[in-house]
């Protein structure tokens, strides 16, 4: 497939792509100050997860996560750490920072 999501500024009638979401529903969070935005994506078999600015719409940071089949994501409340979750089968929990640093992860297998 090839899904894409776009992007129109109001202000100076831009157009930015981005390309591989994942998910519908679940696989996209902002900040709660609307500074980031955290998307999840699958390239080449593997989960990803790209951090934008959202003033400039610009890519911070993507990185591969360690899930089999990502099913959610969600900002931290201070927007410092993004949880990322993999499907009920696999069932861990994975904590990163902004960076795409790994700060912890929970399997309860």
């Amino acid at each position: 497939f090839q899904l894409r999501i776009t992007l129109w500024s109001l202000v100076n009638k831009s157009v930015s792509y981005i390309k591989y979401p994942k998910l519908v529903q679940g696989g996209l969070d902002f900040t709660a100050d609307g500074c980031h935005m955290a998307l999840a994506e699958r390239r080449e078999g593997k989960d990803h997860v790209s951090i934008f600015d959202c003033q400039k719409w610009e890519l911070l940071k993507n990185f591969v996560v360690d899930t089999k089949d990502l099913a959610g994501l969600k900002w931290s409340p201070n927007g410092n750490v993004l949880c990322v979750w993999d499907s009920c089968v696999t069932y861990k929990i994975l904590l990163y920072a902004m960076d795409g640093h790994c700060i912890s992860s929970y399997s309860a297998f």
